[in-house]
C-alpha cells in the first residue's frame, strides 16, 4: 500500500511532508519529483515519489472553496 503525503514546504534542501493521517516526515528535496511544489499530494511507492495530480487538484479545490466560504462569511458580518 502507498504512503501518502502532502508537501507542506521546502526549507533549503529539506522537504517537509505531512503524512495522511498525521505526522510530519522530512526528506531531501532532491528525492522528490522536480515539479513537486507546496500543496502537492505525493505517494511513496517502492521508494519512488509520485505526484498524485487528481488528488492534488481535488485538495486545492477543497481549500479554495473553504477560503471562499470563510471570506463570504466574514463579508456578511461587516
Amino acid at each position: 500500500m502507498d504512503r501518502r503525503f502532502s508537501l507542506d514546504r521546502i526549507e533549503e534542501d529539506i522537504a517537509v511532508l505531512i503524512e495522511q493521517g498525521g505526522g510530519t516526515f522530512h526528506v531531501l528535496a532532491g528525492k522528490l519529483p522536480p515539479l513537486a511544489r507546496d500543496g502537492d499530494v505525493l505517494a511513496l511507492r517502492s521508494g519512488t515519489w509520485t505526484i498524485l495530480r487528481e488528488e492534488t487538484d481535488k485538495l486545492r479545490k477543497e481549500m479554495f472553496d473553504l477560503q471562499e466560504s470563510l471570506f463570504e462569511e466574514q463579508n456578511d458580518h461587516l
